[in-house]
């Protein structure tokens, strides 16, 4: 009792707290945008701003290039001069990336708007709003580290906000339709990145000098993670195109919304995560036994109650939500039971994966996450041909367990943890507990 009472009294909970309720302030608000939007765009008017947001999810990956990961990892390993000229680095390989991706644009701009029925000038807009997604990244990512919950959680959700206001002022009343959504994300992203520039500037982040020893560190860390970072959107996005490709939008859409109500548990695991990677990070410092143990009871911790908010909402959420819901949705839960079991196992996933990003070996995680992936499509196929659409949600289930086990396998083999010590003494060298 007094182990419980110590982490729940703990700085983990508190800024994890702050975390999760910056989430579901940014949840509630998209919710309430939904109905809104869905009065005034045609749903081939949604589907062309969902196509806008897809592009943004890829081009985020190959724009960004995974770089603003290594800044936790540094944190609490180099002075600040060092980290300062780390993200000079980081901006200026960011600003020679953008002119590249505006240059394939430019080139591809037919084939990409054949593809997507998305004008150029917006197409264009995509990759700025990338560059502008990975500076505020940057902001955010030094608050989160140095355990500013609060003001990371304000300027989220503020984001958040304005965009959302943006969005109804432009699609509404200046009657831009779906491209006013996106002429709302650009502006809300520019602003944004405008606002986080000048706060590392004035912070100290930001010193002008440039050291291009770092230039190596930062790509060899950042561009493995592009197929991995690639791999949620082939387990998150191409298996509702084979569904609806097999079937047809309406499955897709009750699947969709069996997504949604499990998101409650997804918003608490990467709160959660984002408030433990630091405190990780920071005791892997200290290579002594003490600090191992306290490391695993910190997971265990998480994961205790994570399964315990997987099992309320598995039981009660269809009970409270049900009667909320349309008739015509009630086939929604039969996708949620599996897809919100499966978000228990990406909690699992993301927090032990921690470990391969502070010991810099992400080419194993792209392994296990970019093999999955392939095998996730590949089993979807086979399940909606042979098991029918509630198959996509078996195989999301199955897959994610898979993920779990295979990164549990890969930390292991890099650093060995005494996760059941208190259950028994545990055998494992000091020396032997970080290779």
């Amino acid at each position: 009792m007094r182990i419980l009472n110590s982490f729940l009294k703990s700085d983990l909970i508190k800024s994890g707290f702050v975390y999760i309720f910056s989430e579901a302030i940014n949840k509630l608000v998209l919710f309430i945008l939904l109905p809104i939007l869905s009065v005034h765009l045609s749903p081939a008017e949604y589907g062309l701003l969902a196509n806008f947001q897809v592009l943004i999810l890829i081009l985020t990956v190959l724009v960004g290039l995974n770089m603003t990961g290594i800044i936790s990892v540094e944190f609490y390993r180099s002075a600040k001069e060092k980290l300062s000229n780390l993200i000079n680095n980081i901006l200026s390989i960011l600003i020679i990336s953008i002119g590249v991706f505006l240059l394939i644009v430019a080139l591809l701009q037919s084939y990409l708007y054949s593809v997507t029925g998305i004008p150029s000038l917006l197409i264009y807009s995509v990759v700025i709003i990338c560059g502008a997604q990975a500076i505020v990244q940057i902001r955010l990512e030094f608050w989160r580290l140095e355990n500013k919950a609060v003001v990371y959680g304000v300027f989220y959700t503020t984001q958040s906000v304005i965009i959302s206001l943006l969005t109804l002022y432009l699609v509404i009343w200046t009657d831009l339709g779906w491209q006013g959504g996106a002429l709302a994300i650009a502006i809300g992203q520019v602003l944004f990145m405008i606002i986080a520039l000048i706060s590392l500037w004035r912070n100290g982040w930001i010193n002008g000098k440039i050291e291009f020893q770092h230039t190596k560190s930062i790509l060899s860390f950042g561009i493995p993670l592009i197929p991995h970072s690639l791999s949620f959107w082939m387990r998150n996005g191409l298996d509702r195109l084979l569904m609806t490709s097999f079937f047809d939008a309406k499955h897709t859409g009750l699947y969709s919304v069996g997504a949604q109500l499990a998101a409650p548990l997804q918003m608490v695991a990467f709160a959660m995560n984002k408030a433990y990677s630091p405190t990780l990070f920071k005791m892997l410092e200290n290579k002594d036994e003490e600090s191992k143990r306290k490391i695993v009871k910190m997971i265990w911790g998480v994961l205790g109650i994570t399964l315990v908010l997987t099992i309320i909402i598995e039981f009660l959420l269809p009970i409270i939500v049900g009667w909320l819901l349309d008739a015509r949705y009630r086939k929604s839960f039969d996708y949620f039971y599996w897809i919100n079991i499966s978000y228990f196992f990406s909690t699992v996933y993301f927090l032990i994966g921690n470990f391969i990003f502070y010991f810099k070996k992400t080419h194993l995680l792209t392994y296990v996450t970019f093999g999955t992936s392939l095998l996730h499509v590949l089993l979807t196929i086979i399940a909606l041909k042979y098991i029918g659409p509630i198959g996509v949600a078996i195989t999301t289930l199955f897959t994610s367990i898979i993920v779990a086990t295979l990164t549990i396998y890969v930390v292991n083999s890099i650093c060995k943890m005494p996760w059941f010590y208190f259950w028994r003494s545990s055998k494992i060298k000091k020396e032997e507990y970080c290779i």
